[in-house]
This record gives structure tokens, C-alpha cells and sequence, in this order.
């Protein structure tokens, strides 16, 4: 097995695509990188980031919702959210913007965290810990 050192990879076609084939399969390796991750907690007030990559700050809007301003911004608004949100044993679900412009823009995504306790009968907003990610193209 051979083992490749550098600092920079530069495509020959387009400086910035860098293509990985594995049998017949050709993915542009940038495509698959996340581009923002962030491990945070909303909890009453206390708005703590642990670790994030292309997060500048949090804004906390209220019981479980929360606004993601990333550094550098995406090049549109075709990116994807990948999320997760924990808290004991207790199912959350997680809604990424929305089609309002004001909270999901090529800067910045809202984030709702909800309890999804089927017992509880309707989905209610609470600060919990979470984990985001983000992939798409940056500006």
C-alpha cells in the first residue's frame, strides 16, 4: 500500500473537482464533504456551541429554536441538512428552515427542536442538545 503526503489537491479539468472512482462509481469529492457541524446546547437560555466547523455564532430565539450563522455562506440555497437531536431516552425530531427567506438563506438556517413523544399528542418546542451538519457548495 502506497501512501500519499500533501497539503493541496488541485484537479487537472477544473482546479476545484477532484474525482474518487471506486470500481464503476465516480463521485466529485467535495460533493460528499460537509461543509458546516456544529455540536451545541439550547438549554433555557444557556446557548453553548462544543465543536463546529463554518459557524460564526447561534442565535437563541426561543424554546427550541435556534439560528445557525454560518461564516462562509453556500453558494445558493440547494444545500442539505443532516441533524440529530439527544436528550436521555427521549425521541426529538428536528425541522431545518423552511421556505421562509428569513430563515433559511445561503448565510444562516433556523433550527426548531421537538419533543416527539407520541404520549404528549402534539409535537411541542424544547432546548436540547444537538447535532448538525450541512453539505453543499460554498460561495
Amino acid at each position: 500500500m502506497s501512501t500519499i503526503k500533501t497539503n493541496t489537491l488541485t484537479g487537472v479539468t477544473t482546479a476545484d473537482v477532484i474525482n474518487i472512482t471506486t470500481g464503476s462509481t465516480t463521485t466529485v469529492l467535495q460533493t460528499g464533504i460537509a461543509k458546516v457541524l456544529i455540536n451545541g446546547t439550547l438549554l433555557s437560555g444557556a446557548n453553548t456551541i462544543n465543536s463546529s466547523m463554518n459557524i460564526s455564532s447561534v442565535t437563541d430565539n426561543g424554546t427550541g429554536d435556534a439560528q445557525l450563522n454560518f461564516t462562509t455562506s453556500f453558494a445558493n440555497l440547494h444545500y442539505v441538512g443532516l441533524g440529530l437531536d439527544t436528550y436521555g431516552n427521549k425521541t426529538m425530531a428536528s425541522d431545518l428552515g423552511s421556505t421562509d427567506s428569513s430563515e433559511h438563506g445561503t448565510g444562516l438556517i433556523d433550527v426548531n427542536m421537538y419533543n416527539n413523544d407520541p404520549t404528549a399528542g402534539s409535537l411541542s418546542r424544547v432546548d436540547v442538545p444537538y447535532n448538525y451538519g450541512f453539505l453543499g457548495d460554498l460561495a
